[in-house]
C-alpha cells in the first residue's frame, strides 16, 4: 500500500508525458486496467530477437555430448529455475507420462533438474549462459515447450522460433501475441496436461508438421521480430509522440 500511494503521487506530479510500452499485448492490456496508468497512452513493441546469432544451423554436436541417439525425439524446456512454479514444469511431467510409448528425450535447461521419469530418457544440462550453446540447444531441439501458468512473453519462444524449431506453448500472458496455431506453433490451453501430452505426441510423430512449424516461425521472427524491427517500432513510436507534442 505504502508502494502504491508513493507512485501514485509520482505520478499525478509528474507534469510530462508518460508513454507505457508493453512488450505483448497482455502487458499493454494490464497497464490499461491499473488504476495507476490507466489514463496514460500505450502501445506494443515487442522485444526483438538476435535472428543472426538465433538461426538454424548445421547438425551440432549436442546429442552425441549429451548421449542421444539420433532417432529419438528431443523435446526441450528451459527455464532459469526449473521448479518455479509458474513455469509449469509439473504440467510437462504429467503430461510426459503419456508419452512413454514414444522414443522421447526430455532435455532439462536450467537450475534444479527434476529427477527422471520412469521409461523416459531426461537429459539435464544445468543452466546454459553461452548464446551460442543455447543456440546449439535450440537446434538439436526438435520440440520446445513452455508450459507456464503465468508468464509475459518468454525469450525462449522467439529464441527457439528465430532457430526454425517447433514451439508448442500455453495459452497465458503475451504468448498468443506470436506462437499462432498451425502457423508459428502450437498452443494449448493453460494447465491442460491432455491438452499440452495429446500436442506433443503429435509433433513428436509428425516430422514434416514440425520442420513446417520452424519454418514458419523463422520466417515470421525475420519479418517481425528482429532487433532491427523492434528499433524500427521505437523509431516510429518516437517520432509519433514528439509529433503529437509539438517536438517537445
Amino acid at each position: 500500500a505504502k508502494v502504491y500511494e508513493r507512485r501514485k503521487h509520482a505520478l499525478g506530479t509528474y507534469q510530462g508525458l508518460i508513454h507505457f510500452v508493453g512488450p505483448c499485448s497482455w502487458m499493454a492490456t494490464t497497464i490499461q486496467s491499473s488504476p495507476l496508468t490507466r489514463n496514460c497512452t500505450s502501445s506494443v513493441v515487442h522485444n526483438g530477437v538476435d535472428t543472426d546469432l538465433f538461426k538454424p544451423t548445421a547438425d551440432s554436436a549436442f546429442r552425441d555430448q549429451h548421449g542421444i541417439s539420433r532417432d529419438s525425439v528431443i523435446i526441450t524446456f528451459a527455464a532459469f529455475l526449473l521448479p518455479e512454479v509458474r513455469k509449469g514444469l509439473d504440467i510437462l511431467l504429467a503430461a510426459a507420462k503419456a508419452l512413454t510409448d514414444l522414443d522421447i528425450t526430455l532435455v532439462f535447461i536450467g537450475h534444479v533438474p527434476p529427477e527422471p521419469l520412469p521409461g523416459i530418457k531426461c537429459v539435464s544440462t544445468g543452466h546454459i549462459d553461452d548464446t551460442r550453446a543455447m543456440r546449439d540447444a535450440y537446434c538439436a531441439s526438435d520440440i520446445v515447450v513452455v508450459p507456464s501458468t503465468a508468464d509475459n512473453l518468454p525469450n525462449v519462444i522467439f529464441e527457439a522460433m528465430a532457430c526454425g524449431t517447433a514451439v508448442v506453448a500455453s495459452d497465458v500472458g503475451g504468448i498468443a501475441d506470436i506462437v499462432h496455431p498451425e502457423e508459428t506453433g502450437l498452443r494449448v490451453p493453460t494447465g491442460d496436461v491432455a491438452a499440452l501430452a495429446g500436442a506433443l505426441r503429435r509433433l513428436a510423430c509428425d516430422a514434416a508438421t514440425r520442420e513446417a512449424l520452424g519454418r514458419r516461425a523463422r520466417t515470421y521472427c525475420l519479418e517481425h521480430l528482429s532487433l532491427d524491427c523492434e528499433a524500427h517500432k521505437y523509431i516510429k513510436l518516437y517520432d509519433s509522440l514528439l509529433s503529437s507534442n509539438d517536438g517537445e
